[in-house]
């Protein structure tokens, strides 16, 4: 595609003791990049031989920009100082740990330039274990009213597959330290409440390597207190009906058991969990079936078909069926053997035979579940 040269695209990456990682990360998006691109990467002090790694490649490609930070500022500073020196208008997130795939840059940035309502889009992305091996795959909300509606239970966004609009960022406040190790999470209900748009592509874009050291593990603490209080923020501000705040909770653990109809009164103490199960409408009925352990493939294809309920989870029942998954939502296994609930719309174990290709084509004859 053609990039239109007042625009720009820069990638932004931060990283901090990343030597096993970030020369493949690195990689992964100069393949992707058109030659006026730039990759700013912010070294946010490492300890082992990240900045070397960086230097070097800078050496060898001009499109990398480094960021060398003397000093650990932390990954919300990091940001902050590589978006300043960020010259494009598109800025495409990456981790240091993470691989980009092929095609992604132009597809997000021909999303974003065909929707101008829209400040950031995702992807879904295949899950990967220290060792780079496929362990799982995500799928997030797609069109823009699901993107809100779950943006009330959770992160609508896997951050490092996102590519965003740098002014619409800088209009809405940047990363902020108050919302550290949930910075993105933060972000993004400031974008929607200040009436940007999101969305998120059907297509595969990004394997995210999920492992015990890495920082969203190292934090789980702290981002679970910090999503807390982000979410009770967006709620009050949202203006989110029922129908919507209920759907979003059937795809988030745990969501079932909140007080709902506190939340569509904007009762922020509806958040608290309160063991009462959804109950009433048939519709809600046929949600927890979709949602239950153990739910059989045939029922799965009987709620894929079923036009009563909302397009995300008729989703999750077609991803169901095509693997018969035991049970939403999927467990990865943390630090110290500790197993946590992974806060997503869907996620499928890998099974073996499975083509690199097949999982792109099986969302894209999806996608139009959630249309």
């Amino acid at each position: 595609m053609t990039y239109k040269p007042e625009s720009g695209i820069s990638v932004l990456l931060a990283a901090f003791n990343a030597e096993r990682f970030v020369r493949e990360a690195l990689e992964s998006v100069l393949a992707d990049l058109p030659a006026e691109g730039e990759v700013v990467v912010v070294d946010d002090g490492s300890r082992d031989g990240t900045r070397r790694i960086i230097e070097s490649m800078a050496s060898a490609d001009g499109r990398i920009v480094p960021v060398l930070n003397e000093r650990n500022l932390g990954l919300v500073a990091s940001l902050n100082r590589g978006l300043e020196r960020c010259r494009g208008e598109y800025v495409v997130r990456m981790d240091a740990d993470d691989v980009s795939l092929p095609g992604r840059i132009a597809r997000q940035v021909a999303f974003l330039e065909a929707h101008p309502e829209v400040a950031v889009v995702g992807g879904c992305i295949v899950l990967i274990d220290e060792a780079g091996r496929r362990i799982g795959e995500f799928v997030p909300p797609l069109r823009p009213r699901d993107v809100r509606c779950y943006a009330a239970v959770g992160s609508p966004f896997c951050h490092p597959a996102v590519t965003f609009r740098k002014s619409a960022v800088l209009a809405a406040g940047g990363y902020r330290e108050d919302e550290c190790h949930a910075e993105d999470y933060g972000l993004w209900v400031r974008l929607l409440e200040a009436g940007y748009e999101g969305a998120n592509l059907p297509e595969v874009v990004l394997r995210w390597r999920r492992y015990g050291t890495n920082v969203s593990q190292r934090h789980r603490a702290e981002q679970t207190a910090t999503a807390r209080r982000t979410r009770q923020w967006y709620v009050e501000r949202a203006g989110l009906d029922g129908q919507c705040l209920r759907q979003a909770a059937l795809a988030y653990p745990g969501g079932a058991a909140w007080d709902w109809d506190a939340l569509a009164r904007g009762r922020t103490d509806g958040l608290d969990p309160v063991g009462r199960a959804l109950g009433g409408s048939s519709v809600e009925a046929r949600a927890r079936k979709a949602l239950a352990p153990g739910a059989p493939a045939g029922l799965m294809r009987t709620l894929a078909a079923d036009d009563a309920l909302p397009g995300w989870l008729r989703r999750v029942a077609a991803l169901r069926e095509l693997r018969d998954v035991e049970a939403l939502p999927p467990l990865w296994t943390g630090s110290g053997g500790t197993v946590r609930p992974l806060p997503v719309v869907a996620v499928l174990p890998v099974t073996a035979g499975d083509a690199p290709g097949d999982l792109e084509g099986r969302l894209r004859s999806l996608a139009g579940c959630a249309r």
